[in-house]
């Protein structure tokens, strides 16, 4: 069941929406499910709303404002973006061969977390699948492997990733998604992986 959950929420932030996948999480309750897991039948408030059938457009438009178009208005959706850093030199007014400040900089994409989350993978026997353009730390690639593992119920592989990648930066990706989604699909979507993530075990 969690392995279905986390490829819902890989193909989520991965693709713009379309009807049957809206279907799906509408029919199939889905983001309630991943929010109710450890929790009693008796403290369900389903989250899915119907109209978002009829809204299919507006959803997809949302989908590309996050992920697609940048803006001031976009969520970057890659581990290295949260977690590397690049050091920028600053010169000295005086004497350009020297440096007077060196700050690190966050939002450097295909750093080294890039390697080390190849290397993870490769580790696992995970391939991205040849279509697949995004990098191998987009949190739809991220999400996948997470599914894989408990699909081959490898708990303690997931805790190892969820430690050294994943868990540290979703949540500040799903604040950002939170704050800068314009649909309640994306914002309750992004709420649901935070309870999936927190009950993982």
């Amino acid at each position: 069941m969690k392995s279905g959950l986390y490829f819902t929420f890989s193909s989520l932030f991965s693709r713009p929406p379309t009807y049957d996948f809206i279907e799906s999480v509408v029919k199939g309750r889905l983001f309630t499910l991943a929010s109710v897991l450890e929790r009693s039948q008796d403290q369900v408030n389903f989250i899915e709303n119907q109209k978002w059938l009829s809204e299919v457009e507006r959803l997809q438009l949302d989908f590309s404002r996050l992920f697609s178009v940048p803006s001031e208005n976009a969520v970057i959706p890659y581990e290295s973006y949260y977690l590397d850093r690049i050091p920028i030199g600053f010169g000295d007014w005086k004497d350009f061969s020297k440096t007077a400040a060196e700050v690190d900089m966050p939002g450097y994409i295909s750093g080294p977390c890039l390697s080390s989350i190849k290397a993870f993978y490769a580790s696992e026997g995970y391939m991205l699948d040849e279509q697949n353009s995004e990098l191998p730390d987009h949190i739809g690639c991220e999400l996948e492997f997470l599914g894989l593992l408990y699909q081959k119920n490898k708990l303690e592989v997931v805790q190892n990733f969820t430690r050294k990648h994943i868990g540290r930066w979703l949540n500040t990706f799903i604040g950002c998604v939170r704050e800068k989604a314009k649909t309640d699909f994306y914002k309750k979507g992004a709420e649901s992986l935070q309870y999936l993530m927190v009950n993982m075990t």
